[in-house]
């Protein structure tokens, strides 16, 4: 599978990420404070809101297979910790920072 410009490999290259993102956030799952978690949901919700979604957290917490409440929690936490801005009026959802995307780099599992 090959694309001029090598647009379908970034495609695939993203997929890639966001499948690793969520099988780590799914190992980490129990521990709804920890930072690598609130991390990994930080990436896995930028993504979301980047692929258009209208209901990010519903849209995330079915492919976490977490209860809406607990993606909530966890997105809340990341804009606590400023890994994720506060969403503008009128728009939807929120971006991920330069300070998540420094502390995931650091981690070796993403791209900024």
């Amino acid at each position: 599978m090959q694309d001029v410009g090598g647009r379908l490999y970034l495609k695939v290259m993203n997929i890639e990420f966001f499948d690793f993102s969520i099988e780590r956030a799914k190992m980490l799952y129990p521990d709804l404070d920890n930072d690598d978690l609130i991390l990994e949901i930080a990436f896995l919700y930028d993504r979301t809101v980047k692929e258009g979604s209208q209901v990010p957290i519903l849209d995330l917490a079915k492919e976490l297979e977490w209860a809406p409440e607990e993606v909530g929690d966890a997105v809340e936490s990341a804009m606590i910790l400023k890994y994720l801005t506060e969403p503008k009026r009128g728009v939807i959802g929120a971006k991920i920072t330069n300070k998540a995307l420094k502390k995931l780099k650091l981690f070796g599992k993403h791209k900024v």
